[in-house]
């Protein structure tokens, strides 16, 4: 798969997921800079973990790749993959392609 292929549709598993969550609600920016931790976010914290457990369900349906978005790495990293649509966007990307072999440990 091309990887602007899978950056949009990574991005689009992302963003549907967060409408879901958020139940689009109005003022809630459904794109990529959406914040979803901290003051700015729309979601509640229960809200938050449900759309986590859509995205990786959503990501195993459509790439044949299981992942696990709340783990040690995400945590050890100095910047939260839960800042932002885009954020987590990379995230997911990143494990997606170490679970592929084309990124290294």
């Amino acid at each position: 798969m091309r990887k602007n292929c899978m950056d949009e549709k990574i991005k689009r598993i992302i963003v549907d997921s967060y409408s879901a969550a958020s139940h689009d609600r109005g003022g809630c920016p459904a794109d990529g800079n959406a914040a979803l931790t901290g003051p700015d976010s729309c979601l509640s914290s229960i809200e938050l973990v449900q759309m986590i457990a859509k995205v990786e369900e959503k990501v195993e349906r459509t790439f044949g790749q299981p992942i696990m978005l709340v783990n040690e790495k995400a945590f050890l990293r100095e910047s939260s993959p839960f800042r932002t649509v885009f954020s987590l966007a990379e995230y997911v990307e990143e494990l997606l392609e170490y679970k592929t072999g084309k990124l290294q440990d």
